[in-house]
């Protein structure tokens, strides 16, 4: 009966210590990945994610200039697509609406308010891999359309931020890859958006036709 009894015992302490170490391995792997980091808490510092992350985007275009189409573009401060120019855009933070975050991510990037929130028109898989070929970074992107107006003002993220020419922007300047086809697939949605929307005064002077050139 004792015999049993220190065998119970001696099992019961094995899973606790067991218990214990996994626990104890899982919190210092799950600290290894996230770091607080200025104001960018929720910025990815590990090199290995052990989840894709949601990230959110939006392609603004100047709402002072829709029968001349001008998008809002950053270049890239960290990595992934360091120094490259792509939409303003970043992680989702917790609790946060897809287009809240994708508003405060051109805000923070840009310091341009978005005035008009369309619908999203595209989801990419952000896969980015390192030289050895080894994912160092996933995420799924979230892209929104959108309309503002104003000086960009680079900050938080971005090292540049400048309205830019859609039917030229890839040309001038280190484009982030994929940025070709999302600007057509955005100047697309926003024709849509435009004609779902025509009795809107900042849309009655637009010339749909010209959209379909780019």
């Amino acid at each position: 009966m004792v015999s049993g009894t220190l065998s119970n015992a001696c099992r019961l302490t094995w899973i606790l210590r067991s218990n214990f170490t996994f626990a104890a391995s899982y919190q210092s792997c799950f600290q290894s990945h996230w770091i607080t980091f200025g104001q960018k808490s929720r910025r990815l510092i590990h090199c290995n994610q052990s989840l894709p992350r949601v990230g959110v985007a939006c392609a603004v275009f100047d709402s002072n200039r829709l029968d001349d189409l001008h998008v809002l573009l950053v270049k890239r401060k960290h990595a992934p697509a360091k120094h490259l120019w792509s939409f303003p855009g970043g992680s989702l933070m917790f609790g946060e609406t897809l287009a809240g975050g994708a508003t405060r991510e051109v805000m923070e990037e840009t310091g341009i308010k978005v005035t008009t929130m369309g619908s999203v028109f595209k989801v990419v898989d952000g896969i980015f891999r390192g030289e050895d070929g080894r994912i160092e970074y996933h995420y799924v992107i979230i892209n929104h359309l959108g309309l503002g107006t104003g000086t960009p003002i680079p900050c938080d993220d971005a090292l540049a931020a400048q309205w830019l020419p859609v039917s030229r922007a890839p040309s001038m300047v280190s484009c982030h890859d994929g940025l070709s086809e999302a600007l057509s697939d955005a100047t697309k949605a926003l024709t849509i958006f435009l004609s779902l929307n025509d009795n809107d005064k900042s849309c009655k002077s637009i010339r749909i036709n010209s959209l379909n050139r780019y």
